[in-house]
This record gives C-alpha cells, structure tokens and sequence, in this order.
C-alpha cells in the first residue's frame, strides 16, 4: 500500500538494504517486523521469546554479542540475510 504505513514501510525497506538502520530505529515497529521478516519469523512487530531466541541464534551465527536485541551490529548484519 502506498499510505503513510507503506511508504514509511518501504523507506524501512530501502535504509534496511544499505545497512542504515541503527540503534535509534530500533523502538519502530516496521524496523521490528523488517528484522523479524529476516530472522524467518512471522513478522508481527512486536519483540517476544521467539524474535529474541531468533535473534540469539543469527548473532551467534554471525559472532556478534549474543543479547537477543536489535543492537546496531545486528541490524547491520541483517542487512545480507534473505
């Protein structure tokens, strides 16, 4: 769609893909869905056990500092996922 949502949800989308999403996007719940989205879950934007287990489990992955949140290094190493 290309209401206020959608375009906020494609500008998300775009910042996502260049790797600028950081510490600051992180309370946004379509940054929360576009990470959960990359984590393989069912994206529903808001951050229980199974996004941080999942999130747990792509930092150890990748050997960044395993917290279970959406720190910036996370959110960067998102980036590459599909």
């Amino acid at each position: 769609r290309l209401d206020t949502e959608g375009v906020r949800a494609l500008e998300v989308l775009t910042r996502g893909r260049r790797g600028e999403l950081g510490a600051a996007d992180v309370a946004d719940p379509v940054v929360i869905a576009w990470a959960q989205g990359r984590l393989g879950l069912n994206p529903d934007a808001r951050w229980g056990n199974l996004s941080t287990q999942a999130c747990r489990a792509h930092q150890r992955r990748v050997g960044i500092l395993d917290t279970g949140t959406l720190t910036a290094a996370t959110l960067v190493s998102l980036r590459g996922v599909l």
